[in-house]
């Protein structure tokens, strides 16, 4: 089973432990690259929608430091959505600025 707590990824292992994977997006307001560091390396996906809702950006984040370009964004407010592997969520705002 796990939980999302303030962009934290939380499972509780097969063996009673619980495990804590930290997610940090950054820098924000960004207006070219978007940073997003993982604690522990896995099969993440990230999702970038647009204030209209509609799927803008939708990258595999594998590593433990990932590179987001999103200078072909327009500026705005955007919503992300990063995603394990079995389907917990991290949800956040992100604001393009140029």
């Amino acid at each position: 089973m796990m939980t999302i707590v303030n962009g934290i990824f939380k499972e509780v292992s097969p063996q009673g432990g619980v495990l804590n994977s930290t997610v940090a997006l950054y820098p924000n307001p960004t207006n070219d690259k978007l940073f997003i560091d993982m604690d522990i390396e896995g099969s993440y996906s990230l999702i970038i929608y647009n204030i209209a809702g509609q799927k803008v950006v939708e990258q595999a984040l594998s590593e433990k430091r990932n590179v987001i370009k999103v200078n072909q964004l327009p500026e705005g407010l955007y919503y992300y959505e990063i995603s394990s592997s079995n389907s917990n969520t991290v949800k956040g705002k992100i604001t393009i600025s140029k």
